[in-house]
């Protein structure tokens, strides 16, 4: 009686195992057709490229990783708009992806739309603290490019803020 107690339990057990399992499996191919499609665009077969990172978006939908690959993929193909969405996705995916902030905020630099920019390029600030300067000095020609001469710290965005400004500039 003792064991058929445990029975649920065991079926549980089972069950997560063979969950890790799948997931484990679904990690690895997904790091696979990432790997695949860094070799493609090294090369320059942007096609087979997208082909390797759709399959990563249909091994693992909801990795941001995949989303941001297929957004730097758009970037590189100079389709700026079409990356948005994707970057966007990323970030609702993991929202300290700090390398989805950073091709959000590049993608709205080309554009030329200097406010969504700043905000998503203030935020990858904030997640990339080793590369803060580098990020700053971006954000800084923003701010000149903008028409601010001189930068005050109080025009600088909160990061509940950029995200704010992300979102709602991203509606338009």
């Amino acid at each position: 009686m003792f064991k058929n107690n445990l029975l649920p339990f065991y079926l549980l057990f089972s069950v997560l195992v063979l969950n890790a399992q799948v997931l484990a499996t679904s990690s690895a191919e997904l790091d696979e057709f990432l790997n695949q499609a860094d070799m493609h665009i090294a090369s320059s077969n942007y096609e087979a490229a997208r082909n390797s990172i759709d399959s990563a978006i249909k091994t693992a939908p909801a990795s941001s990783r995949a989303y941001q690959k297929l957004a730097a993929l758009q970037i590189i193909k100079l389709e700026y708009a079409n990356s948005i969405p994707n970057f966007q996705k990323a970030i609702g995916l993991d929202e300290k992806n700090a390398g989805a902030f950073l091709g959000l905020g590049f993608a709205y630099l080309h554009m030329g739309r200097y406010g969504p920019a700043r905000a998503a390029l203030l935020e990858a600030e904030t997640l990339l603290p080793a590369r803060k300067q580098e990020i700053h000095q971006v954000v800084i020609w923003l701010d000149k490019r903008s028409g601010m001469s001189e930068p005050q710290e109080s025009t600088y965005l909160s990061i509940p803020e950029a995200v704010k400004a992300v979102a709602e500039h991203s509606k338009k």
